[in-house]
């Protein structure tokens, strides 16, 4: 929360993964064609746009410290302002104010976006902030609600803010290497419990020790990350120093030390961290850098808009946006660019590049208006699940080294499929005549379709889910095919779960609880293979066998299932060759 006003930075205020669909032929014999359905509106098809490669610069060796240290300590101060633990009996929260920047700089210890000056502010005009301060009180800008604290809202009443609408936390953990926030196991873990998902945040200091240093601190204090579902990137919290400067270090400098940062994170952790700060101090300090791309943004601004307008340089689009230190929440409010679903898949880790930043590689939803063309492809978040409209007109969804779902229009050449404004989903010939559809035509105008990370094709808007295609396979996975980091397995209820984690290590989880694993966490970017021989293993990414299920000599056929009664099996045939001696009570 911000002793000043905050502002410059942003993007479209919703998540669009439509642009940048990579044309790729489907493999495999196309299935037999079905009957024609009947659209109700016909829909213009439109060319998807490319986006542009973001450049990518290779990690190199932090800058050294400049010689104005800032202050640290070791302890949590007493904030000058709590925020109020009551709720209301309607469930609203009181919000806390934080002490002056001044009293901050003297304690070591700032809360996000404190040191963001009124320069970077400009376009909170009076008339501006009377729109803010309306907009706070309703219900704020478009996408899932959430909220981020320091050790200045010690006592949050998280399940009142739960029922107020939120659905993300992300909690203060360090800063510098000499601060540790004595509340943040209490908020870290109070926000998990009543179902939020959470995650932790390192307030930089850059001219005090390298970006390796303070992200080995970070981590070892609060700062890791499982992939449980539930459990959001480590978060940079990178912004002015303490006099409105860029901590004394130079542009090239400050990339640098961004750099050895994240790539430290990412080494310790398996997941590349999240950046949060503003386009005027990224401009500003590193020169517009555009070589974080794979990192999410979590952008700072104030504006009554409906985005937060222009990014720096690395992305085309934001993750979180922080749009006010005033309410709804305690500490600040934020919002997620996305779905519940597309939270998810950003906690599971699988995205080496995330949700706001594919270049170069397919989208996971094709949003109202958009069409795709003969031998486009959309593939899930995680990388795990690929929708192609085959050249033969079939579309068909795979993974898991198998076909989960077709359309059966093939014998159909040339077909386009469109994602129309009336809520229908419609596949259509050459000729233009549809041959599919959803049969969800007046559901609404802003429907997706989206290929899930847990194997979901779905049609979705934001009253839900108007249509879900019969798939089948999510729980199976064939031999010669491979799980990565953030892919899972999965039985129908979805609450048992099998999960390639980013760390390295395949965890099943029951009801969000780890019953087995393959105790392989330090070795993160691993992959599980199930191998033609029968052997299931976990390879780490010299290709160094980590962990086997001790089964080579079984030969071809097997396949790994994910059953419903908790029990990860391995099969050959009909008969279990292993199994990881779980249920649902052990």
């Amino acid at each position: 929360m911000t002793s000043l006003i905050r502002s410059s930075i942003g993007a479209g205020a919703t998540l669009a993964l439509v642009a940048g669909l990579t044309v790729g032929v489907a493999s495999g014999a196309a299935p037999a064609e079905a009957a024609s359905a009947s659209p109700t509106a016909t829909a213009t098809p439109t060319a998807p746009a490319t986006p542009a490669d973001s450049a990518t610069a290779s990690p190199t060796a932090a800058p050294a410290p400049t010689t104005a240290p800032a202050p640290t300590t070791t302890g949590t101060p007493t904030p000058a302002a709590k925020a109020p633990a009551a709720a209301s009996a309607a469930g609203s929260t009181s919000v806390a104010t934080d002490p002056s920047l001044a009293a901050m700089n003297a304690s070591g210890n700032h809360s996000m976006g404190s040191t963001i000056p009124d320069a970077a502010a400009a376009a909170a005009a009076p008339k501006s902030r009377m729109l803010l301060q309306a907009q706070a009180a309703s219900t704020g800008p478009a996408g899932l609600k959430g909220l981020d604290v320091s050790a200045y809202q010690p006592s949050v009443n998280w399940q009142a803010v739960y029922n107020q609408g939120a659905r993300f936390a992300y909690i203060k953990s360090t800063e510098g290497t000499g601060y540790k926030s004595s509340t943040f196991a209490s908020q870290y873990a109070g926000s998990f419990t009543v179902g939020m998902s959470h995650g932790a945040y390192h307030f930089a200091t850059p001219n005090t020790s390298s970006g390796a240093t303070q992200a080995r601190f970070f981590v070892a204090n609060g700062g890791g990350w499982k992939a449980d579902g539930r459990t959001l990137p480590p978060l940079l919290d990178i912004e002015y120093g303490y006099n409105g400067t860029c901590w004394g270090l130079s542009q090239p400098a400050m990339v640098s030390w961004i750099r050895d940062f994240t790539s430290t994170v990412k080494g310790l952790t398996g997941i590349q961290p999240a950046i949060y700060t503003t386009t005027d101090w990224w401009t500003r300090c590193t020169g517009n850098s555009n070589a974080f791309s794979a990192n999410p943004l979590f952008v700072a601004r104030y504006t009554a808009n409906a985005t937060p307008g222009t990014l720096g340089a690395s992305w085309r689009t934001y993750n979180f946006w922080q749009w006010s230190s005033t309410g709804p929440f305690p500490g600040d409010s934020d919002v997620f660019n996305g779905t519940a679903a597309t939270l998810q898949a950003l906690t599971l880790g699988g995205l080496g590049t995330p949700l706001n930043t594919q270049p170069a590689t397919p989208a996971a939803m094709v949003r109202a208006g958009a069409t795709l063309k003969s031998g486009a492809t959309v593939t899930s978040s995680n990388k795990q699940y690929t929708l192609t409209l085959q050249t033969d007109g079939n579309m068909v969804l795979r993974g898991n080294g198998r076909i989960l779902w077709q359309s059966k229009t093939s014998r159909n050449p040339g077909a386009w499929f469109s994602m129309q404004t009336d809520g229908n989903a419609v596949l259509y010939s050459a000729a233009n005549k549809p041959i599919w559809n959803t049969g969800t035509s007046g559901t609404g105008s802003a429907g997706s379709f989206v290929v899930q990370s847990n194997g979901d094709l779905a049609l979705t808007n934001s009253s839900g889910v108007t249509w879900k295609a019969p798939v089948t396979g999510f729980d199976l996975l064939m031999p010669n095919s491979t799980l990565k980091g953030g892919q899972l397995l999965h039985d129908v209820s979805g609450q048992v779960q099998a999960i390639m984690q980013g760390d390295g290590n395949f965890v099943l989880y029951i009801g969000g609880r780890a019953r087995w694993s393959t105790k392989t966490s330090g070795f993160p970017g691993s992959v599980l293979k199930l191998q033609t021989d029968g052997n299931l293993v976990v390879y780490d990414t010299a290709g160094k066998a980590r962990w086997n299920s001790r089964t080579p000599k079984v030969g071809n056929g097997t396949h790994l299932i994910m059953r419903a009664d908790g029990k990860l099996v391995l099969y050959k045939g009909a008969t279990g060759v292993w199994d990881s001696g779980t249920s649902l009570t052990r």
